[in-house]
């Protein structure tokens, strides 16, 4: 009826004061809105390989990670934190060790990184870390590694055991792996 809306208004009321866990088990949100509504607010991480020890004790020492800038693909901007994996033989363990939030992001040539001295003037970027986080289970590869870097989410991170599981979006798929 043209000027009966209090039914509409009341319905679009209730609606709006549900939370999405009532909205979805009355069958109006579709299955896995919820998963990707929590997903979308977790943050990202990118997740870098470190090549070797004089690297990974450089990164930790003065809270830094860098990557030649022709390796990164669309979406790095997205990360918040930086999370370290140094390859086989560049730590004493294998797998990603710890993370650590992004403070600032720069654009620098290879040269200009002191922490690692090179003469090179290929263009890198270079993230500042906060703090570096030791994770309490270290994300650990199985039959392979990371080439150049991955990116993930936070919870994913901490939640993860292998470094399969940091390409899953599910908490399914993690349970099926």
């Amino acid at each position: 009826m043209p000027n009966a809306t209090r039914l509409v208004e009341r319905l679009i009321e209730r609606l709006v004061e549900k939370s999405p866990e009532e909205l979805q088990k009355e069958g109006i949100l579709p299955r896995g809105a919820i998963e990707e509504w929590t997903s979308s607010l977790d943050e990202k991480v990118l997740v870098g390989m470190v090549p070797r020890e004089q690297n990974y004790r450089a990164h930790l020492q003065h809270r830094f990670y860098h990557i030649p800038v022709k390796r990164l693909k669309k979406g790095w901007q997205e990360a918040t934190y930086i999370a370290l994996y140094p390859k086989k033989g560049a730590s004493p363990v294998n797998g990603v060790t710890c993370y650590g939030k992004i403070m600032d992001v720069k654009f620098v040539k290879r040269f200009e990184i002191n922490e690692l001295p090179k003469t090179s003037t290929e263009e890198y970027v270079k993230f500042e870390i906060e703090s570096w986080h030791f994770l309490k289970n270290i994300v650990r590869p199985v039959g392979y590694g990371i080439s150049v870097y991955t990116m993930t989410r936070l919870n994913t991170l901490k939640e993860a055991k292998e470094l399969p599981e940091l390409f899953m979006k599910s908490k399914e798929e993690i349970t099926l792996w």
